[in-house]
């Protein structure tokens, strides 16, 4: 049986600090999180600021109407299936053809709102 391990934000918290990546400040560590998932930053010279960390990882988003480009989760992915938003082509398999107990990304194929993503990839058991 396979066991999905769950990493608090504490835990998380006590790691980032542990490699010089975060402050101990709580305060100061949700204002770096809000920063990294919430600020927009310009996806494109030449644009305005247009995207941010949440929105490329959890939503999905596309370049110029041409590129579907982030959209790694995999409940969202879901939702926009069972609303016929999204047509699942099949997996990119590995060498070894089929996932073993040890990954965790799932490489896939995809069709939404009409352009195709011939490669993306979602965390499975995260």
């Amino acid at each position: 049986m396979n066991v999905i391990h769950v990493i608090s934000p504490q835990r998380a918290h006590r790691y980032l600090v542990s490699k010089g990546q975060s402050s101990a400040n709580l305060r100061l560590f949700k204002s770096q999180l809000k920063l990294i998932w919430f600020n927009l930053y310009r996806r494109q010279r030449n644009t305005g600021l247009d995207s941010c960390g949440f929105e490329h990882v959890f939503v999905g988003e596309t370049r110029s109407g041409t590129e579907i480009i982030g959209f790694h989760n995999w409940i969202q992915f879901y939702l926009q299936e069972k609303n016929s938003y999204l047509d699942y082509k099949g997996y990119k398999a590995r060498e070894s053809d089929l996932p073993d107990q040890d990954d965790h990304v799932l490489n896939l194929q995809f069709s939404w709102h009409n352009l195709v993503k011939p490669v993306g990839s979602a965390f499975i058991g995260t």
